[in-house]
């Protein structure tokens, strides 16, 4: 390609024909002397100066990578990477499941955005304009961040001759561009600066994630910024901006970002498109997703047995690219997979005596059996609600319920008592409760012999649980016996009336939840445990 053809402006007046030797460059201005042809003994005709003509044949250099950027990609990242080079949209939101290739389609779309602004020669044209091309690429965490660091220094075109500055986490390439690695914990860095491209990865895991991208989204007006042949006027930039997310674990205001891109929407933004793509978007992914393997229950696919293992809820979330719902029942397959009913079934025939006679039974302590206590303790210790315990029996398949007891107005030292004197009844079992906001409580039960488990319910850890007790609950990883008693029906309608509704748990119409929380309490390692027997004890579900 003919360097000299890509500036098209009419070059500036020249100095005199006499001074053939010195010219003024048609870019900068500035004077430099034109080279001597010694076998024509006459000079060059050059209308710029050696540091333009560089600047002009390296942008060459830069114009060849467009080509080979497409290369690789699926037909869904085919199809939204013309839609995000196409100029129609300023900002895309793509939110994909696992192995989709979000992250791949983000980082090549975004070398194409860059590459063209590096082509508009603002070093030339512009040089007021610093750094001539900025690029930010937001991540929420450090540890995120180093992933995507290591990734750009892989695929970056080595004609953008990229310096690397790993202290500063920046990275210099020809005509002036910048390339910036930015965190998102502090929304109030991500201001001060105006931006022509930003690429968001994983902006869900972004924990104020509102905050930070009003304050990116300020970045993208900026005089001077953005793709010349999109700007509306000479005075109006428009930055680019492309987010990527999974929906696991993901605020409500992602999904709100994810409707401005989609048209039909009341919320629907100018100049905004959004992609929801499944895991299996990825041929290589359906692929895997569709081999069988031999499990409990006979042949079924790896789809179907990664639903067995992480439950529903979070395979939708993290596979299949599917934001949380509002749930009216949070535990719907409860009495299906987890209570026995001594009246229907098998145990319809039963006399009164002979179903007592079964209750007992199930309670009595086996010598060689091991067991676990939850306790869900009542603030303040002797409220009229109580602490409500349960007692499981660890050698059975599935797990077994066997005790269900509320400590109804006990003081905490009766309470400690009632426990001990529990746990060594059902051969020295250990007992399961929160520290949180009963710190005073730790080490009481080990002065009086009981093994303690204390777990916390901050942050993301009683969502963590809940989750697990969802999973032990679709794999009828335990039972209850239904004998009618105060405890197991209150129990059952607590499990049933549990919701998930706006992003919170809790019930819907039941005054209290504190069975649910001994029940998650008892499984709160379910997920470190699963591989036991009792992992595939339950229905098949498909995709």
């Amino acid at each position: 390609m003919n360097t000299e053809n890509l500036i098209t402006e009419p070059p500036k007046r020249r100095r005199s024909k006499k001074e053939k030797q010195f010219w003024n460059c048609s870019q900068c201005g500035k004077e430099f002397e034109q080279e001597l042809n010694k076998i024509t003994n006459a000079y060059t005709k050059y209308e710029r100066c050696p540091d333009c003509r560089n600047i002009i044949s390296n942008y060459n250099s830069v114009q060849k990578q467009n080509i080979i950027l497409k290369d690789k990609l699926h037909p869904w990242q085919k199809e939204a990477f013309n839609d995000i080079i196409s100029g129609k949209y300023q900002c895309a939101v793509i939110i994909a499941g696992v192995r989709a290739g979000k992250d791949y389609l983000t980082h090549r779309a975004g070398i194409y955005l860059f590459n063209e602004m590096l082509n508009e020669n603002r070093k030339i044209y512009k040089p007021e304009l610093y750094p001539s091309v900025l690029w930010w690429v937001v991540v929420p965490t450090e540890r995120i961040g180093t992933t995507v660091w290591g990734e750009l220094r892989n695929i970056l075109p080595p004609e953008w001759n990229p310096k690397y500055n790993a202290d500063t986490k920046t990275i210099n390439t020809i005509g002036g561009g910048v390339i910036e690695l930015k965190t998102a914990y502090d929304p109030s860095s991500l201001v001060g600066a105006g931006v022509d491209l930003i690429t968001f990865t994983e902006a869900g895991r972004t924990s104020k994630l509102k905050e930070v991208w009003e304050n990116l989204e300020g970045r993208l007006i900026s005089p001077g910024r953005g793709l010349a042949r999109e700007k509306l006027n000479e005075n109006l930039g428009r930055g680019r901006a492309i987010i990527n997310s999974s929906t696991e674990d993901a605020p409500d205001y992602l999904e709100k970002m994810f409707h401005w891109g989609q048209k039909g929407h009341p919320n629907y933004r100018y100049r905004w498109i959004s992609y929801q793509m499944p895991c299996t978007a990825n041929p290589e992914v359906a692929e895997l997703f569709e081999e069988k393997r031999q499990s409990a229950f006979g042949e079924i696919t790896y789809a179907e047995e990664l639903r067995r293992v992480i439950g529903d809820r979070e395979f939708d979330t993290r596979y299949m690219a599917k934001f949380q719902l509002d749930y009216d029942s949070v535990f719907s397959d409860f009495e299906l997979n987890c209570v026995t009913d001594l009246t229907t079934g098998k145990y319809a025939v039963l006399t009164p005596q002979d179903r007592r006679r079964t209750v007992i039974e199930n309670e009595t302590p086996k010598l060689r059996n091991t067991y676990r206590i939850s306790w869900d303790i009542a603030v303040g210790g002797n409220t009229g609600d109580g602490s409500n315990v349960a007692v499981r029996d660890n050698s059975t398949t599935p797990f077994n319920i066997v005790r269900l007891l509320q400590l109804k107005n006990m003081s905490y030292d009766q309470q400690y008592d009632t426990i001990a004197k529990l746990s060594a009844e059902y051969n020295n079992a250990p007992c399961v409760f929160s520290s949180t906001g009963h710190t005073s409580v730790v080490g009481q039960l080990s002065k009086r012999g009981v093994r303690e488990i204390v777990v916390a319910e901050q942050s993301h850890r009683k969502t963590d649980m809940i989750h697990a007790l969802e999973r032990a609950v679709q794999n009828s990883a335990f039972r209850i016996i239904n004998d009618g008693s105060p405890e197991v029906m209150t129990l059952i309608e607590e499990v049933k009336d549990y919701t998930y509704v706006n992003g919170r748990y809790g019930n819907k119409s039941m005054p209290h939840d504190d069975w649910v929380s001994a029940l998650y309490l008892m499984f709160h390692d379910y997920n470190k445990t699963a591989n036991n027997k009792n992992m595939f004890f339950g229905k098949v579900k498909t995709v």
